[in-house]
């Protein structure tokens, strides 16, 4: 069974609220309907809200604070294991939800006889951000070069393209870094609002429909790839 996960909130003037929902859920679509070809995927609906109390200074963000958006996956998941599910593939969309749902995972391992997994779905897009992306450092952070390509390839009339700005914030330390594929070393805690005037961190001005299509087609190949290994694991049993 797989869960998505996401977040209604701000990004930036030119992007949807619902950028991290739509854009999780249709990854998520397209690799089960891929791994499907081998035996039945299910999917959940998704979880639209997320942990994203660091963008609530921007209107229209809509959060969940972290212990209730961690417990409510975690009793979505404990149903699904109430009857009979053993493999639980949680897929999310959304930076502030990942530490929380590691630890989730975590949990229902100790908890309950599952099998359960959690991954960022643009993790598999590693690869190829790093052959296409014209940004610098801190270019991918959040409604930047990469989430306004893939919205170009799959929504472009959400897109507001006149409205698009690019806001570059400078790390305060050494091993600090605000992009989603150069993570830095040093976690150190900020608010949307103290780094960005617009909701922008990256360089949304160069996002193009074509890096968009290529991103989508390595986040759904890697995630259908998950699901197929996940598959193939054996069920864990009761003690």
């Amino acid at each position: 069974m797989v869960v998505p996960t996401g977040s209604i909130e701000q990004h930036g003037p030119h992007l949807p609220f619902d950028t991290d929902s739509f854009l999780c859920t249709r990854v998520v679509e397209a690799a089960a309907a891929r791994a499907s070809e081998s035996g039945p995927v299910l999917l959940t609906p998704t979880v639209c809200f997320g942990a994203s109390e660091h963008h609530m200074a921007f209107a229209g963000t809509v959060t969940l604070e972290p212990e209730t958006f961690a417990d409510t996956v975690a009793e979505i998941c404990a149903s699904l294991v109430e009857h009979g599910f053993r493999r639980l593939l949680v897929v999310n969309g959304h930076g502030g939800n990942t530490a929380l749902l590691a630890a989730t995972v975590q949990r229902l391992g100790f908890e309950a006889p599952v099998l359960a997994v959690a991954v960022d779905y643009y993790s598999f897009a590693r690869d190829v951000v790093a052959e296409v992306r014209e940004s610098p450092p801190g270019g991918i952070g959040h409604a930047c070069e990469f989430e306004t390509s893939l919205m170009l390839h799959l929504r472009p009339e959400s897109v507001r393209r006149e409205r698009i700005v690019r806001e570059l914030r400078p790390q305060r330390f050494a091993a600090e870094s605000y992009d989603l594929f150069q993570v830095g070393a040093v976690r150190a805690h900020w608010k949307t609002h103290e780094l960005s005037r617009s909701g922008v961190m990256g360089a949304p001005d160069l996002a193009t429909e074509e890096k968009g299509r290529l991103l989508f087609a390595a986040c759904v190949e890697g995630l259908a790839g998950l699901i197929e290994e996940l598959r193939e694991q054996p069920p864990p049993r009761e003690e």
